[in-house]
């Protein structure tokens, strides 16, 4: 989980890209966090490194904004 554009967010797979998704969590410690809502059964999440896709997002945000 990330926080882009100021929302809790995972990063969902869609076809050859990745799309960073709102999420609503529950209850949390270090290490799991429950999710209430923003995912349906079967979406493929990134689990590991999603900081670097944040950052491509952020850094294309960037270059387009010029």
């Amino acid at each position: 989980m990330q926080q882009y554009e100021n929302k809790t967010v995972v990063f969902i797979k869609e076809s050859d890209a990745y799309t960073p998704q709102p999420v609503a969590l529950g209850i949390q410690d270090a290490q799991y966090a429950e999710v209430l809502s923003g995912l349906n059964a079967g979406q493929q999440i990134v689990t590991e490194n999603s900081y670097l896709i944040k950052a491509d997002l952020e850094k294309d945000g960037a270059e387009h904004s010029h």
